[in-house]
């Protein structure tokens, strides 16, 4: 009788195991959760799909990863499995380029631009056009009597860049110049996307997270696609026309949905490799922990605490950092999100932008989590990347 009973509670115990650990995870077997990752003695697998079916395909030997490793891996995942959809069908691209743009740049973000396409065309519901702008130091005059580049505060933040690179100082750096869906020219709806580099640069002589400046401002376009042809009806009808600008858009688009989730698909789409994807996102965090006028960065030290911080960043006006550190913050809470839900969850988050009275009735709609439980549930993910 206790043999018989040990063997049932072996058989029961086998049982409880989830399935793909009663699967046999080795190069080229079946698996069945798409885009799942598993890490054996120092082997790591990713479920992938194939011609035949998803099957476990080797993306590390060697090594081990942690916890937070492996949430990393299965979004990005997630995200390249959407990317090869391939929808690019939907774009009709416009190049605008200036002659003293360098042509290794040139070269290298029209590749990034062609491969973002795939994944940017599955956001449109009909065929768009999308406008790419490269520009200099050298195209000032242009830029500055340029309509879409030319309102006030485009106008100052370029103005500071140009004097610093003059003197030699920030030339590492590339700039966002467009990253909006407009309707430029006037009573045409477009997409429009581009940045700038000093007229010397190489993709060498830019810092290393520059590689992600094309896709993040792309990425802008997708997400104005679905709100902004409707915008000054929408807050006609909800009455918030007199209320403060700035924290009526918040309310819809916090900070960390706005730059931080664009950053979330930005890296996945600037990395080759899953290896290069965990590289970059390491450096970009170093250098985040560098910031000590950055204060919010500290506080990532418990699940209470890194829950009050992401709530006290959702409105700009009432936080001067929130803009600065919803970059890497919300990347991670969006890439967690993406880990967790899918990416097809992640895309109802766009669609549905301008769902009921706040972005959290779009995250209860599209996920169905509230805020509070957002951040609390990604909060140990973002504790790991800082600790």
């Amino acid at each position: 009788m206790r043999a018989k009973a040990s063997v049932l509670l072996a058989c029961f115990i086998i049982w409880m195991l989830p399935a793909e650990a009663r699967a046999e995870v080795k190069l080229n077997a079946s698996c069945s959760k798409l885009n799942d990752v598993v890490s054996i003695k120092k082997q790591v697998f990713n479920c992938r799909n194939t011609t035949v079916g998803p099957k476990w395909k080797l993306l590390f030997s060697n090594r081990k990863i942690n916890s937070y490793e492996k949430t990393k891996l299965i979004a990005y995942s997630e995200i390249q499995t959407a990317l090869e959809k391939d929808m690019s069908k939907n774009i009709e691209l416009k190049y605008w380029v200036s002659k003293y743009f360098p042509k290794e740049l040139e070269k290298q973000y029209k590749s990034q631009v062609e491969l973002t396409n795939k994944l940017m065309g599955s956001f449109f519901t009909k065929p768009e056009v999308v406008n790419i702008y490269l520009y200099t130091e050298k195209d000032s005059e242009f830029l500055n009597s340029y309509p879409i580049f030319s309102n006030s505060w485009d106008l100052k933040d370029r103005e500071r860049w140009f004097g610093e690179w003059a003197k030699g100082i920030g030339r590492q750096h590339n700039l966002g110049l467009a990253a909006f869906y407009s309707e430029y020219p006037s009573g045409t709806w477009q997409g429009h996307a581009g940045l700038i580099v000093h007229s010397s640069a190489t993709p060498r002589s830019l810092r290393r997270y520059a590689i992600q400046v094309m896709p993040h401002e792309y990425f802008h376009v997708a997400q104005d696609y679905y709100f902004r042809t409707k915008w000054e009806d929408f807050l006609r009808e909800k009455g918030k026309l007199n209320l403060n600008g700035m924290d009526v858009y918040d309310s819809y688009f916090p900070p960390i949905f706005r730059e931080g989730s664009a950053n979330t698909i930005s890296f996945a789409l600037a990395s080759q490799t899953p290896e290069s994807y965990l590289s970059l996102y390491k450096y970009f965090i170093d250098e985040k922990k560098q910031q000590t006028e950055i204060n919010l960065f500290a506080k990532l030290k418990t699940v209470k605490s890194t829950q009050e911080t992401l709530s006290s960043m959702e409105f700009r006006r009432k936080n001067n950092q929130a803009h600065e550190a919803s970059y890497s913050m919300g990347q991670l809470v969006f890439e967690w999100l993406i880990a967790e839900y899918g990416f097809d969850a992640y895309r109802k988050l766009i669609v549905n932008q301008l769902v009921g009275d706040d972005f959290e009735d779009n995250l209860k709609e599209s996920v169905g989590l509230t805020l509070p439980e957002l951040y609390a549930k990604a909060a140990p993910h973002l504790i790991a990347a800082f600790k």
